[in-house]
C-alpha cells in the first residue's frame, strides 16, 4: 500500500489490522490511539501506565513449550 492509499484507507474510517504475533492487550491499547477525536485518546502517562500493565500480565504468562527433537 502506497502513502497516499493508507491516508485514504485511514480517512474512510479504517484501522489497520493487528499486526502478526501482536498481544490482543496490545492491539486494543493501539486501537485506542487511534480514534478520531484527539480528545478521546489516551495521554502519554496513560499509555505507559497500560503498558506497564500489560508487560506485568504477559510476563506472567507461561512462554509456549518448546518441542525436544
Amino acid at each position: 500500500m502506497s502513502h497516499e492509499e493508507v491516508v485514504r484507507y485511514i480517512q474512510d474510517g479504517n484501522v489497520l489490522q493487528c499486526p502478526d504475533h501482536t498481544p490482543p492487550q496490545v492491539y486494543s491499547l493501539m486501537r485506542t490511539c487511534w480514534h478520531r477525536k484527539p480528545s478521546s485518546r489516551p495521554s502519554f502517562k496513560s499509555l505507559l501506565k497500560s503498558l506497564n500493565a500489560i508487560s506485568e500480565s504477559l510476563s506472567k504468562q507461561k512462554p509456549p513449550q518448546q518441542s525436544h527433537v
